[in-house]
């Protein structure tokens, strides 16, 4: 039996609603947090809120059931580095497995009912997808970093419109985060192609505001992103992450963005280009122990191929490691404008918990999932994540939110 048909502890996104709907009759900025470790307070029309744990005392927890996977018997659904997903309004589920260069479309059932896209740089044609957003008509667009094009879909797969978005500098991958009502972008670099000759760098980039037209009109902010070590090996340079290092987390729809350094809880939401709330809570996670060191290595090395060269594996057994874990580990970003906030999975953890912050700053519960569980999109009561089972295959399992 697949992970995902385990039940896990979580929260019903109607609680998100209701809280709202309590919010705005009349709850006071200070009385908006929904645990008594958590304050709320609004200065210059900026939420600003401050979380003393990721695990807020009296936080609701809740409880998910599988709906569907794309593992179950008679499912026949191949899937190939899916890289994105997104809910569509009729409750349709849009995939981008990027490995075959397609986007997969299915039910409310979990049965594949269209597919679109192919190989190719015409229209409608990708060479890779690397994120998908929905906008405020249902339309689905989907982001090309080799082509550096945004295109537009109708839910049926007809080419809408084609628009290049190009990054700033062409050693790096751009990633859009959302793109806003009225036709603008927010994105990010993605993957960053810079090598350094040895020791340590880290990544940072820009907040791009992208105008409708495809040109860069603002940059909002500049980011820390992924720490690497980097060695000579050979002729060349190896590199690879920094045990326990960190990033930047970062996620969007439908016009809201979410960004924070993974080094503290400090994280940034823009909503149609603005700044509207602010995240602050702990600093960085407890300290690594020998044997979490020695579980990261062989739980790494076990994914890397077979034939990898012997230098290579010297490198990543010598790569230096951070003396303590995250503050957190990722973020989302759902249809009900929800900030989900991720917590580090220590080597060989099972599950981790994701704490969920509301439109108004509520903190509006819990939800635990499995540690290698990647939530890619939430609709309503429903959840897209993306696992994988004992053979290392790849699927994704639609989760009903439930009490």
């Amino acid at each position: 039996m697949s992970r995902a048909r385990r039940t896990y502890a979580g929260l019903d996104a109607v609680v998100c609603c209701a809280a709202l709907l309590m919010a705005s009759a009349g709850c006071g900025a200070a009385d908006r947090g929904a645990a008594p470790d958590v304050t709320v307070t609004e200065v210059d029309g900026v939420l600003h809120v401050r979380l003393g744990t990721l695990a807020p005392a009296g936080a609701p927890r809740w409880q998910t059931a599988e709906v569907y996977s794309t593992m179950a018997p008679g499912a026949a659904v191949e899937l190939f580095r899916v890289t994105a997903a997104r809910f569509l309004p009729d409750g349709a589920l849009a995939i981008a497995n990027a490995g075959a260069q397609e986007i997969l479309v299915l039910d409310a059932a979990g049965a594949v009912t269209r597919r679109f896209g192919r190989s190719g740089e015409g229209p409608g044609e990708f060479l890779w997808i690397s994120t998908l957003d929905v906008d405020g008509a249902g339309n689905l667009l989907a982001y090309d970093p080799h082509l550096a094009r945004l295109t537009r879909f109708t839910p049926e797969g007809e080419v809408l419109e084609t628009r290049a978005v190009r990054p700033p500098s062409r050693v790096v991958d751009l990633e859009p985060l959302t793109v806003l009502p009225d036709g603008r972008i927010l994105a990010v670099y993605g993957s960053q192609r810079v090598f350094a000759p040895g020791g340590e760098r880290r990544d940072s980039t820009p907040l791009f505001l992208f105008a409708a037209a495809g040109e860069a009109a603002d940059t909002l902010g500049v980011w820390p992103a992924q720490e690497w070590s980097y060695k000579a090996v050979g002729n060349g340079v190896s590199r690879s992450p920094v045990g326990f290092g960190r990033t930047l987390a970062r996620a969007g729809r439908n016009g809201r963005a979410a960004l924070g350094s993974t080094d503290s809880v400090d994280i940034t939401v823009y909503d149609g280009g603005n700044v509207v709330m602010r995240i602050a809570g702990p600093g960085p996670g407890p300290a690594v122990t020998d044997a979490d060191v020695q579980r990261w290595r062989e739980e790494t090395l076990l994914s890397f191929s077979p034939g990898m060269p012997e230098g290579a594996r010297r490198v990543f057994e010598e790569a230096p490691h951070r003396a303590t874990f995250p503050a957190f580990s990722a973020l989302l970003v759902d249809a009900a404008r929800c900030i989900w906030i991720g917590a580090y999975a220590r080597p060989g953890q099972a599950e981790r918990d994701w704490l969920f912050i509301g439109p108004l700053g509520n903190v509006e519960g819990t939800l635990t999932l499995p540690a290698d569980a990647q939530p890619l999109d939430a609709l309503g009561d429903r959840v897209a994540v993306l696992m994988r089972n004992e053979l290392d295959e790849e699927y994704v399992a639609v989760l009903r939110i439930v009490r």
